[in-house]
């Protein structure tokens, strides 16, 4: 198939050609169907290296949670971060749980870190554990976020995957999907009311 310049198009059909003349509507047409196809691709993949940057960038800080979290049962750290003159968040982490407040004042440095080994033995029926998550403000002087480091691994581990999942799940697949979910629930349970 070709065409000359007078919009005219020739096909080869058993051995002969056909005069099939083509009017500028059907170009038109053909123009704007390839031009959405083209937009269409390249929304795809826009939308395929952004659920590859997403992927990337939670699964790095489901890894760190997961650090984070296994060395908390052999270190404690703490620090803080000046983030204005009159404004500083710090942060404490310990057998499995952390402590983040926002406090309203000064800090003497711009910013701090330290850790120490735990040595003194931890009570894991204590009525004062630090709860899996809770935000309490005490307005106007400071707002404090307690959360499991569990906690955190979870999350970023499924905002890892969240752009992965498909829009339709077959029967097996779904009782695969909440096997594994329990397993994970369970197995994280163990964990934090073990150590």
């Amino acid at each position: 198939m070709f065409f000359n310049e007078s919009n005219t198009v020739y096909t080869a059909s058993d051995g002969h050609l056909a005069n099939l003349p083509i009017q500028a509507r059907s170009f038109r047409i053909l123009r704007l169907r390839c031009r959405e196809d083209r937009r269409t691709l390249e929304l795809h993949r826009s939308l395929h290296i952004l659920r590859l940057t997403q992927s990337l960038l939670f699964g790095m800080l489901c890894t760190a949670s997961i650090a984070w979290w296994v060395r908390s049962y052999w270190y404690a750290d703490a620090g803080y971060i000046s983030m204005t003159s009159g404004q500083h968040t710090a942060f404490s982490s310990g057998y499995g749980r952390m402590c983040v407040w926002f406090e309203h004042s000064g800090a003497p440095e711009w910013y701090n870190l330290y850790c120490r080994p735990l040595t003194e033995p931890h009570d894991l029926s204590s009525e004062n554990r630090i709860p899996v998550f809770h935000l309490k403000a005490f307005w106007p002087k400071m707002t404090r976020l307690y959360v499991a480091h569990w906690f955190l691994a979870v999350a970023t581990g499924f905002l890892a995957l969240a752009p992965w999942i498909p829009r339709r799940i077959s029967l097996g697949g779904m009782m695969v999907s909440v096997m594994a979910f329990a397993f994970l629930v369970a197995a994280v349970t163990w964990i934090d009311r073990t150590f």
